[in-house]
């Protein structure tokens, strides 16, 4: 088995879950995350649905998540370090970066979109948080 495995459009209406490498760090201001929960956004679905139309076909889907910090790239600004428990937004289905997407086991997110997990809530909750919280 990888090391690493991914939900990743494969046609119109079609994901599967893949084998995929870990991703290393895009930049400087990114975290590697091993993630713990996920959650569902419409613009999920609608990606694997319409990848055809969207540019998605072969792209990881997802865009909500929590988990733990792996690695902290040296440009972040936030305080993460590695163990910290954090959750947040992942750009899911971006046809300029293919491995953008909340649903493999490691994932490379942007270190100013996340937050730390609070206490009181469980990873599963706190995965629900990325996009909602951004929206508002």
């Amino acid at each position: 088995m990888a090391q690493n495995q991914a939900v990743k459009t494969v046609a119109a209406g079609v994901a599967k879950v893949v084998d995929a490498s870990i991703p290393t760090l895009p930049a400087d201001d990114y975290i590697l995350v091993k993630t713990t929960a996920v959650a569902i956004n419409p613009t999920d679905w609608k990606h694997v649905d319409f990848a055809d139309k969207a540019g998605c076909v072969g792209i990881w889907v997802g865009c909500d998540y929590a988990g733990v910090v792996e690695e902290v790239g040296k440009g972040v600004t936030k305080d993460f370090k590695k163990g910290d428990r954090i959750c947040g937004p992942v750009n899911g289905s971006n046809a300029l970066r293919e491995i953008d997407g909340a649903f493999a086991k490691y994932i490379a997110v942007k270190g100013d979109l996340q937050i730390k997990t609070p206490d009181n809530i469980s990873d599963e909750e706190a995965a629900t948080l990325g996009i909602a919280v951004t929206t508002v």
